[in-house]
């Protein structure tokens, strides 16, 4: 009961933080560490408790059961080490935009860029799906910000 009450709050939480930072229009700044190093691996160790439910929530998303990938990743990102997050959020946020909820998938990409290891590419990546999400939710000027960052983005990694 406690635990069903403590996961209900965490959920919570998470939807809560979800809209807070979907608001952004433009998202966080990288910072100086973030430009110098941009080679950090995005992964999550096999051994990890958090691969084999992020595992789980794919392959329940490919049988079209996408409450259950979503309950999983949930469960995922709890146990997930710090440096693991960054995945995670992305695949829920690749779940809720699938779902059409756009404004929610938004959220969870700005937090999976917020844990986002120091990697050009992958940051490319969240931003080209934060600007995807930027259009459904019917945001132009939104969706025109972070395809700014991802030139800026790709301008780097070209140099």
């Amino acid at each position: 009961m406690v635990q069903k009450s403590l996961r209900q709050i965490v959920i919570t939480s998470i939807v809560t933080l979800c809209l807070l930072f979907s608001g952004c229009a433009t998202g966080p700044n990288l910072g100086s560490r973030a430009i110098e190093t941009m080679d950090e691996p995005v992964t999550i160790a096999t051994d990890s408790p958090a691969y084999s439910l992020l595992q789980q929530a794919k392959q329940a998303r490919q049988q079209g059961q996408n409450a259950a990938a979503g309950r999983l990743l949930e469960r995922a990102i709890t146990v997930s080490q710090a440096n693991e997050a960054a995945i995670l959020y992305r695949e829920f946020g690749e779940l809720r935009l699938a779902e059409g909820q756009a404004r929610n998938a938004e959220g969870m990409f700005m937090r999976a860029l917020r844990d986002a290891p120091a990697n050009r590419s992958w940051q490319v990546e969240i931003w080209q799906l934060i600007q995807r999400s930027r259009e459904q939710q019917g945001n132009p000027s939104g969706a025109a910000a972070a395809a700014e960052r991802v030139k800026q983005l790709q301008g780097l990694i070209d140099s």
